[in-house]
């Protein structure tokens, strides 16, 4: 998986009481959840073809990015508000999805405290970086993933918030 890492900061707004506006919205653990399926929100056709692209099909960046965004600096961004912020702003969010380096500017530009750099693992097995990723899950950092299915792309984002005793990858997806 490749991963961005990002600090957990005690000083962000705590909004476990408060109301989040949208009705696919969760709150966890104090964090912020939403789910990508039921949001048929479309995301512009940038890929030539006649497919409707949705949050649904192809948005789990922005879905990722909203999360965590509404989870630390403001409980109003929602999915959608983040696929407008790419558009607005000329980061590709379509059909093919869209990058991490995209999602960790417009986290950053959120205010979120991101990683200098993004980190990658080619193939590594897991047991070989639960401990590091479980090091910086410590010291107070979470990850924001891709996990790669297929070698020419074909991935998916989701947030990893903890890694248990046992190995299991605790993750908001």
């Amino acid at each position: 998986p490749t991963t961005m890492i990002f600090e957990d900061n005690e000083n962000y707004e705590n909004i476990e009481n408060n109301q989040v506006s949208t009705s696919y919205t969760k709150v966890i653990n104090g964090l912020i959840y939403y789910t990508q399926y039921g949001n048929y929100y479309k995301l512009p056709n940038q890929d030539g073809g006649n497919i409707i692209c949705t949050i649904h099909y192809a948005g789990c960046g922005p879905t990722t990015s909203a999360m965590i965004i509404a989870s630390y600096i403001d409980k109003s961004i929602t999915p959608e508000k983040i696929v407008d912020y790419f558009a607005k702003n000329g980061y590709y969010a379509g059909c093919s999805g869209t990058s991490i380096y995209d999602n960790k500017t417009v986290i950053e530009a959120f205010g979120v405290k991101t990683s200098a750099d993004v980190m990658s693992f080619s193939l590594e097995e897991s047991d070989k970086i639960i401990p590091l990723i479980k090091n910086y899950l410590k010291a107070g950092w979470k990850f924001f993933a891709l996990a790669n299915f297929k070698e020419n792309g074909g991935g998916h984002f989701f947030w990893i918030v903890d890694i248990d005793d046992n190995g299991n990858i605790w993750a908001y997806d």
